[in-house]
């Protein structure tokens, strides 16, 4: 059907399950629903659309797609007009990480927050190693900021810091690097590559770095 110049489509689960539309120019959609409009689309069991204030609410699991970027979720909100949104238990990925949280909101076109939010570069299914924050805010292309920031391995939690900043830029840029945290018999707890990188022109690559171990003590090293 139609909605200005954009596109609304829902698939029905069977032919007797038509849209509702309501006096308050409200319509929902039941039964793998679908929305495009404009670059963004959602898919959710149920979606409702708030037609005066182009808004969308989705129920039961639910995608959406932004410019490329897809994210996952239980409920979605979403401004179809500002592209502003929030996704409840939600998950995502950007550019070197994936990210999980309770509450997932865009507040910019490349600033994201996320509420008892979880980080990580590992892509198994479950990952082995992760940063867990109570609050985390991502800047797209460029960086994540966390507080506190707990490192956790096989759900255990390794160390901890009030605070903390980690590069997701592509490329050779300058930076904090993610450390790798881990835990074995003979060190105890670990965090390795406590580090900032550095390329120097185009000639070579400069890190300099540190480890902690629990046992015994902490090590530095330079890497060209």
């Amino acid at each position: 059907m139609g909605y200005g110049h954009n596109h609304l489509s829902a698939n029905k689960i069977s032919p007797r399950l038509e849209p509702y539309w309501s006096k308050e120019q409200i319509i929902s959609f039941y039964g793998n629903a679908s929305i495009d409009y404009h670059t963004s689309s959602l898919t959710a069991d149920t979606i409702t659309v708030m037609i005066e204030e182009n808004q969308a609410f989705t129920y039961g699991k639910s995608v959406l797609k932004d410019e490329g970027q897809i994210a996952l979720g239980n409920e979605i909100s979403y401004d179809l007009e500002t592209r502003w949104g929030m996704i409840v238990k939600g998950a995502t990925k950007f550019e070197q990480g994936y990210y999980y949280g309770d509450e997932l909101r865009k507040i910019d076109d490349d600033v994201y927050d996320i509420d008892a939010g979880l980080f990580t570069t590992c892509d198994g299914l479950h990952p082995h190693f992760y940063i867990k924050t109570n609050k985390m805010r991502l800047y797209k292309g460029d960086k994540v900021v966390g507080r506190p920031v707990i490192f956790y391995v096989n759900h255990l939690p390794i160390f901890a810091f009030p605070y903390g900043i980690f590069p997701v830029r592509k490329g050779r840029q300058s930076g904090l690097l993610v450390p790798y945290p881990g835990y074995n018999s003979g060190d105890g707890k670990f965090l390795k590559d406590i580090a900032f990188y550095y390329p120097y022109k185009d000639y070579a690559d400069i890190i300099l770095g540190g480890d902690i171990y629990e046992k015994s003590g902490w090590e530095a090293h330079l890497k060209a």
